[in-house]
């Protein structure tokens, strides 16, 4: 082995050891520069904390908004189904069915004064029908006179 082999071995070595350290350094500044995300003190930081709450809370809200959606679509599906249909009606019927037993059950619980305010207050209704009704009437009269 020559000297001048042994002075380009080294050579060649320093210059690793200064391209090592150089990329080093750079890595370290670009760390300190764009704040690595795992660096443990960025994730301590109130902006991080601040941050990833926004974009943990966007994508919450996203997912939310997704399933909401879907349920959107679920129902209009189920809306169009003759089956279901015909459930929400029976049910609906018997709702009111049973609205209306509650009511006219609950009529010996009354006191006199109640019993006679529901009288006054169905008596209004009928009336407020029957001039409905011979409002349209009218109306539908007139519309024919003017044909």
């Amino acid at each position: 082995m020559s000297a001048t082999y042994y002075l380009q071995s080294h050579e060649r070595l320093r210059k690793d050891e200064l391209t090592q350290a150089r990329e080093r350094e750079w890595y370290h500044n670009s760390i300190r520069k764009h704040q690595n995300w795992n660096d443990i003190r960025f994730q301590l930081s109130p902006q991080y904390g601040k941050l990833m709450h926004y974009k943990n809370f966007r994508i919450q809200r996203q997912v939310e908004i997704d399933y909401l959606a879907e349920q959107a679509k679920e129902y209009y599906l189920k809306q169009l189904d003759p089956e279901w249909q015909a459930k929400q009606r029976e049910l609906r019927r018997w709702e009111e069915y049973r609205r209306y037993v509650v009511q006219n059950d609950l009529v010996h619980c009354m006191t006199l004064e109640e019993k006679y305010e529901r009288k006054i207050r169905r008596a209004r209704e009928r009336k407020a029908a029957k001039y409905q009704a011979n409002l349209q009437r009218y109306l539908a009269e007139c519309d024919r006179q003017d044909r």
